[in-house]
């Protein structure tokens, strides 16, 4: 499996892991942690509020597997 990043036009793809299942969503866990921590530093977020944020744009992004 693997643990990506793209552009909004879908078309740049960066992946930067390849893990079992267990490895996998403990790294998606930790980076997602720390992008959440930074982006809510930086910002006049709370965490929770960029993590709402990024669910959203999750759900838009309508992504499949």
């Amino acid at each position: 499996m693997y643990v990506g990043l793209i552009d909004d036009a879908g078309e740049n793809e960066f992946y930067f892991a390849n893990a079992d299942d267990a490895d996998l969503q403990g790294l998606a866990v930790t980076q997602l942690g720390m992008m959440t921590r930074v982006l809510a530093d930086q910002s006049n977020l709370s965490a929770e509020e960029v993590a709402e944020l990024a669910a959203e744009r999750a759900e838009e992004m309508d992504l499949r597997r």
